[in-house]
């Protein structure tokens, strides 16, 4: 067994330690087959459920280090990796949806672990990958690593929009039923690519049958079966202008041939403006659905569901955020 391969695999084991005994959650090695900058991930647990996963990268042996002088380092210390390792793997690690980290032990089995989405993790030219000494991977790194996950679940803001025009057309035509229409309108959304300013996002957006059918189903109120089919026609347009968006829910399964899953419940809001109507605050739900086998975790969004929220919810909110 080489000494490159025993340093690795001995921070692979310090993850896998310190996440199941310090973070309550689950380490799963990913396959080393192929360099994509993703040794594994972490199915992160909050109160015993797993509700999303952390990127993890692992580097293990002095070389990567400075020489330690003492129990740790005195300010912030560069990884000792190939300038174009960090510039190639930077654009993967920066559109990679979820939380990156990186986690960095010596011969000792100490450890330090880097936000690979922080800016003030590199130099100006991603060509440099820094780390802070109070970032031990260990029981103390439990609350700033979780912030990366909550940071999601909240929306950090939401899109003020003016809506001008936005109207499912021919909907009043006397051959064509709003049902026909909507349809019509949602296959087309099928075949566009639907640009978002969020990378996890972007051009990334399913509109399938699973949708169409939970707008429809049958335990839904008419009256809100046909306010999301006018609402269609905002999807683009709000999807456009939304930068951030919420994990409303998420839960974790294990699918018929051993592979771990997550299933996310993803939110975005917009607070719209309408040149024919009421002000009010749309919401657009998704589904992500992310695989994790041996090999590097595949992932697909749908398009779930488009509806206003309460109207007493959404103008008082409009009315606190002026």
């Amino acid at each position: 067994m080489s000494k490159t391969f025993e340093s690795e695999n001995k921070c692979l084991n310090i993850v896998t330690k310190v996440s199941s005994q310090a973070f309550n959650s689950k380490f799963l090695p990913l396959s080393s087959d192929i360099d994509n900058g993703i040794d594994g991930v972490i199915l992160w647990r909050d109160k015993d459920i797993i509700v999303d996963c952390i990127y993890v990268q692992c580097k293990g042996g002095n070389s990567y280090l400075p020489v330690l002088k003492g129990n740790n380092y005195s300010k912030k210390f560069r990884i000792y990796l190939p300038e174009d390792y960090v510039k190639k793997h930077y654009n993967i690690w920066k559109i990679t949806s979820g939380p990156v980290i990186m986690v960095v032990c010596n011969d000792n089995e100490k450890a330090w672990w880097i936000d690979l989405k922080d800016e003030d993790s590199y130099d100006n030219e991603h060509r440099h990958l820094y780390a802070m000494p109070k970032n031990r991977f260990n029981k103390a790194a439990y609350n700033k690593i979780s912030e990366l996950v909550r940071h999601q679940k909240y929306l950090k803001g939401r899109a003020s929009i003016n809506i001008n025009g936005g109207i499912l057309r021919g909907c009043l035509c006397s051959e064509f039923n709003i049902k026909e229409v909507a349809h019509k309108y949602y296959e087309k959304l099928g075949e566009d690519i639907i640009e978002s300013p969020n990378v996890d996002l972007n051009g990334r957006i399913e509109f399938t049958r699973v949708g169409w059918r939970h707008i429809l189903r049958k335990s839904r109120r008419k009256s809100r079966i046909l306010q999301s089919l006018l609402l269609l026609p905002l999807i683009p347009t709000i999807i456009n202008q939304s930068p951030d968006y919420s994990i409303l829910d998420a839960k974790a399964s294990k699918g018929k041939n051993g592979e771990s899953i997550i299933s996310e419940k993803l939110g975005i809001q917009a607070a719209c403006e309408f040149n024919y109507r009421f002000p009010s605050i749309i919401q657009i739900i998704l589904i992500r659905k992310k695989v994790f086998f041996e090999e590097m975790p595949t992932e697909r969004i749908w398009f779930y569901s488009i509806y206003e929220m309460s109207r007493n919810t959404s103008i008082e909110k409009l009315i606190i955020e002026q």
